[in-house]
């Protein structure tokens, strides 16, 4: 699976809403239409992926650690590297 672009999505749907109300004009880009609807889209996307077990909250990298008790043991750089 290809991930899609969500300017692409939002153009895509722009164009079928756009047949359905026999809208005349153009998208822009950074518009405040495109901007609302692209807010939207990451918004319903979260929801989603939430629903179905995804994660989002942010994990401490380890090295944050290590370099923790590094310090702790008034280590130098090499004890760090090779920690």
């Amino acid at each position: 699976e290809k991930p899609k672009r969500i300017r692409d999505i939002v153009y895509a749907f722009y164009y079928l809403w756009k047949c359905r109300r026999k809208h005349q004009g153009q998208l822009e880009l950074g518009g405040p239409i495109y901007n609302g609807w692209k807010q939207t889209l990451v918004t319903i996307e979260r929801h989603i992926l939430k629903e179905l077990g995804f994660s989002f909250y942010v994990i401490d990298h380890a090295h944050k650690f290590l370099l923790f008790y590094v310090k702790l043991l008034n280590g130098d750089y090499n004890l760090a590297q090779t920690a």
